[in-house]
């Protein structure tokens, strides 16, 4: 092998590794809508970034959450991840881009345990879109792409601290997922994916959420991380972490 092929080689090796790596996996890590809503007649609205997550950042977040009456909570959320990368192999110029939205709504249950404790629960309803494309810039010849839809249903048990000025709240999220590819064009490996339409995979993500601040704006933080059967991630990684930052802004509310 020439020194010249191997060096292409490690090129081309390195501009996965920077890029959205050489592996796309059909999940692709978001955070957890936490509203930790505990009283009647709260709102809470929450925007943040996912700013740390294997194939799955930047994602910018939106959440809403109220409680009508004691004891209900509903929530509802969008995510909208956008990345793109410019490459270039073999003197040609490459670009690689991932676009994908992400609908969350669901209806929960909340009851205190003891002073300042509350257990909640949630049941959740996701459906989006997530579309990778790989081409060539001077004639858009495409190398790959994966355009697909993806639903999800599950539930989210969690225990919530509650305070004057912070809030924190540890749980799980626990989904299954079910994919339909709308297109998938592979010109080294066509049968790069193997999931089955129609077939329920399970997702699990544990979360740790907490805000500080003002009685009405307040810092937002969560760090947590996904497991992922392998048939969704094309490669041997199945544990992903994530972090997000963002707002939370919280009005109302009767103990």
């Amino acid at each position: 092998m020439s020194k010249r092929l191997q060096l292409q080689q490690i090129l081309s090796i390195a501009a996965c590794t920077v890029l959205f790596s050489c592996s796309k996996p059909l999940y692709r890590p978001e955070s957890v809508h936490e509203p930790m809503i505990a009283h009647q007649g709260e709102f809470a609205a929450n925007g943040s970034v996912l700013i740390m997550a294997p194939y799955g950042f930047p994602s910018f977040d939106l959440g809403l959450g109220y409680s009508p009456v004691n004891r209900l909570a509903i929530k509802a959320a969008v995510r909208a991840r956008s990345k793109a990368d410019l490459y270039t192999l073999d003197d040609d110029d490459y670009r690689k881009t991932l676009n994908g939205t992400t609908f969350e709504g669901g209806i929960g249950y909340y009851a205190p345990v003891e002073d300042n404790i509350y257990f909640t629960v949630y049941a959740n309803v996701m459906g989006g879109n997530n579309k990778y494309h790989d081409y060539r810039v001077s004639n858009r010849q495409t190398d790959e792409l994966l355009d697909y839809n993806y639903t999800a249903f599950g539930i989210q048990p969690a225990v919530l601290f509650v305070k004057r000025r912070a809030r924190m709240a540890t749980g799980i999220r626990a989904g299954l997922y079910q994919y339909n590819i709308k297109q998938f064009v592979n010109t080294s490996n066509p049968d790069y994916y193997g999931v089955k339409e129609g077939k329920l995979y399970p997702v699990f993500e544990p979360y740790y959420t907490i805000e500080v601040g003002g009685e009405h704006i307040r810092f937002f933080g969560q760090a947590g991380f996904s497991i992922v059967p392998a048939a969704l991630t094309t490669d041997s990684d199945n544990f992903f972490p994530k972090l997000s930052i963002g707002i939370n802004l919280r009005f109302g509310g009767t103990k």
